[in-house]
């Protein structure tokens, strides 16, 4: 009794000192207005509501005679405290001239701690905190009692104002003990309340919360969304009415329960049930309840992060102008050479210019790359390393994803309510999703990415829900070829295991191979060595930098010049043009979606430039890039030496080296063509019965089926060359095995075009 005596007490000073700080803080006579009830009347005015939020900054607190010995106390159990400061205000309201019924809910800002919920206490609950994560899921928002009036039944006695403690609670009449009370909606107190999911990765796993949202803090959030939320850690208490020995008996006799447990369906009806709620009122006839806790964060406030721009950027912005092939070299300078790769992921990370159409129809500005290479080519390390980039970048592995993980679904809770929870793309929602081994995605699975990777939204019907979430996410995958290495003879098609609708939505594809060269395999070891070894490699620009430079470039909107269309319109019909021209080795056409490839590359160019127009050379660079992925995959050679001294190499679509070859002493023959001349090898010995065939039989085939006329050889040249195209089926192709009875005779392996 005495300690109830001292606690009313310090919810009476605590209430009183709220009340003088409202009526005090920044007002410098008595005439004036304070900061506080000034800003009340002001939202009072502007409101059509019976219930506002007054924001309080907690530095005003602590910087306050009549309160800051107390502010601790007040921000250490402020669910405990927060009936008593609503009560405070809401007394103010007559000296403003306002409804005293009016009811006055308190936000708070600036928490004096940060949560992490991998080291949540219980000496946390209560305690107004900060707690980041990102919102996985959503539910329905809806009404919800907080302050109930309630008539007894037995003597008509009305009592008002009487706190809901997380569920239906109802008072006790103080006149004749009665607990049996109907409730008075009109004079009673209702808010919006919506729940949702929240996910703190800041400890390296994924701890999972339900967050508690109420008023205008509801539907703000959307799934995906990275949030800094102030509130209270809260404990749900979860009753569950233990039944008595002689009833589940009955139950079970029934069929209605098996070995005392209840179907599903019908906890799922008792978890309804008003008896199952905490209440002020527990019926004596019972039996004892169960009780356990579900940990929840009641949100006060929503913090809204601004975005702060380093003093420097100006200086880092021109040092960009004047290197930006340094630029692109200080990103990953852990991994060697691909140059045009890196490009492509820096620009992919900047993006486009976003446009709406007349009929308010977005088109989409953000750019897809795909990686497709022979293992050990670095790319799961390149797309590590870009979602480090993004706020929102996302990592993640295409073998054990799901539709509903890629993108979002619809969830039914254990209260049988449904939400939305979003996926890796939506999670990453203005950032980048970087998806490794993408081909481990069934091909069911991957035609539920075909709205999200080109509308950029996702739709979703499940349980009488429907909702459209936009998805404003740029996807960059890496995947191995069939058979794990990429084969040169093979059309890209042929070489991946995705549909073309999938393959068609990304504006970039990239083919690393993994060749042998001895001159870049020194310098790939020599990084290695280094990185192993601790040794950084010096850069011109250091990733706050980058990272910086990309968050500015990004919300450039330059525009296309008048110039620029018709380059644009020239390139891309004349790529039409030659898509006529191509056979064979074609992998798609060309497409309207091409030129919007093209488009998006052009603004994404001049925007790291920081140039306010999109110029034709612009252009030219984003045909470049676009030259070395998709379109020149068409036309593969491979390069053989004239002279025996020059080492022979292949000039393929996804060399990304860069190197040139002298000309005047190679000879190209294109993929195709020796494709087709080991079918007809292949062919000529079925006709005549045999096995096996011999080089001079080969050599033969090969000078008549070859072109060389355009090079002017000699016989001897040309038997050369055609020697050489027969030893590199052998060492690196693998199509053909010499006989280990005579090896002066070879034979066709499994790996060979067929017939």
């Amino acid at each position: 009794m005495q300690e109830s005596w001292y606690f009313d007490q310090s919810i009476a000073t605590i209430e009183q000192a709220f009340k003088q700080f409202l009526q005090e803080y920044g007002r410098q006579n008595e005439q004036e207005a304070s900061f506080y009830m000034s800003k009340l009347a002001q939202i009072i005015q502007e409101s059509n509501s019976k219930s506002v939020t007054l924001s309080i900054n907690t530095s005003h607190l602590l910087e306050t005679p009549c309160i800051q010995n107390l502010a601790v106390q007040i921000l250490d159990k402020l669910t405990l405290y927060m009936p008593s400061l609503q009560n405070a205000a809401r007394s103010l309201l007559p000296e403003l001239n306002f409804d005293v019924n009016m009811f006055v809910n308190i936000e708070f800002e600036n928490p004096l701690t940060i949560t992490d919920l991998a080291s949540t206490r219980a000496e946390n609950i209560g305690r107004f905190t900060k707690l980041d994560g990102t919102v996985i899921r959503t539910y329905m928002t809806l009404p919800e009692l907080i302050r109930g009036a309630f008539k007894c039944q037995m003597c008509g006695n009305i009592i008002g104002d009487v706190v809901q403690h997380y569920g239906y609670t109802e008072p006790v009449c103080m006149t004749c003990k009665s607990t049996s009370f109907d409730l008075l909606q009109d004079k009673s107190v209702y808010c919006n309340f919506q729940k949702i999911r929240l996910q703190d990765d800041s400890s390296g796993q994924a701890h999972i919360i339900d967050v508690v949202l109420r008023n205008e803090q509801c539907g703000c959030l959307k799934p995906g969304d990275p949030v800094s939320l102030n509130g209270c850690l809260i404990p749900i208490p979860q009753f569950k009415q233990r039944k008595r020995t002689n009833q589940i008996a009955r139950e079970v006799q029934a069929g209605f329960a098996i070995n005392g447990q209840q179907p599903t369906q019908i906890n799922q009806r008792m978890n309804r049930q008003r008896d199952d709620q905490p209440s002020m009122v527990q019926d004596k006839s019972k039996v004892p309840q169960t009780l356990s806790f579900g940990m929840n964060f009641l949100v006060n406030s929503i913090e809204k992060k601004a975005e702060q721009i380093p003093g420097e950027v100006e200086i880092v912005i021109e040092k960009l102008k004047q290197h930006q092939d340094q630029f692109i070299q200080s990103f990953a300078p852990f991994i060697f050479g691909l140059t045009e790769l890196k490009t492509a992921v820096l620009l992919q990370l900047i993006g486009g210019v976003e446009k709406t159409t007349q009929e308010n129809l977005s088109i989409r500005s953000d750019l897809n790359v795909l990686l497709v290479g022979d293992p050990a080519v670095a790319k799961s390390s390149l797309l590590k390393y870009a979602s480090k980039f993004s706020d929102r970048g996302i990592f993640t592995s295409g073998k054990s994803a799901s539709v509903a993980g890629l993108t979002a679904a619809i969830v039914q809770d254990e209260n049988g309510d449904y939400g939305v929870e979003a996926g890796a793309i939506l999670r990453a929602n203005g950032g980048i999703c970087c998806i490794d081994e993408f081909e481990k995605i069934s091909q069911a699975d991957q035609s539920a990415l075909h709205e999200v990777m080109e509308q950029q939204s996702v739709s979703l019907s499940k349980a009488g829900v429907q909702a459209t979430l936009k998805a404003k996410t740029p996807v960059l995958a890496a995947m191995n070829p069939i058979n794990g290495r990429y084969d040169a003879m093979r059309s890209l098609r042929q070489n991946i295991n995705i549909t073309p609708a999938i393959l068609s939505r990304f504006d970039l594809v990239f083919v690393i191979k993994d060749e042998i060269d001895e001159r870049i395999d020194q310098s790939i070891a020599r990084r290695i060595l280094d990185t192993a070894d601790g040794i950084t490699q010096k850069v011109s620009f250091t990733e706050n930098e980058i990272k910086m430079v990309l968050k500015i470039a990004k919300q450039n909107k330059p525009i296309i010049s008048i110039e620029a269309q018709n380059s644009l319109r020239t390139i891309w019909t004349s790529l039409r043009q030659s898509d006529l021209q191509l056979s064979g080795m074609k992998n798609y056409r060309i497409t309207v979606r091409q030129l919007e490839s093209l488009i998006r590359l052009s603004e994404a160019y001049a925007k790291l430039e920081f140039s306010e127009t999109v110029t034709p050379q612009h252009v030219i660079k984003a045909q470049k890039l676009l030259e070395q992925t998709q379109i020149k995959i068409h036309s593969e050679k491979e390069v053989y030496a004239v002279n025996e001294n020059v080492e022979p190499r292949i000039e393929a679509s996804d060399d990304l080296s860069g190197q040139q070859v002298d000309e005047e002493r190679i000879v190209e023959i294109p993929s195709e063509d020796i494709k087709k001349l080991a079918i007809i090898v292949k062919y000529t010995m079925m006709s005549q019965g045999e096995i096996s065939f011999t080089k001079e039989t080969f050599v033969e085939l090969a000078a008549i089926n070859l072109s060389f006329q355009q090079y002017q050889l000699s016989d001897q040249e040309v038997r050369r060359i055609c020697e050489s195209v027969l030893t590199r089926m052998v060492e690196e192709k693998s199509w053909v095995n010499p006989m280990d009875n005579d090896p002066a005779k070879y034979v066709f392996t499994h790996l060979s075009p067929d017939v």
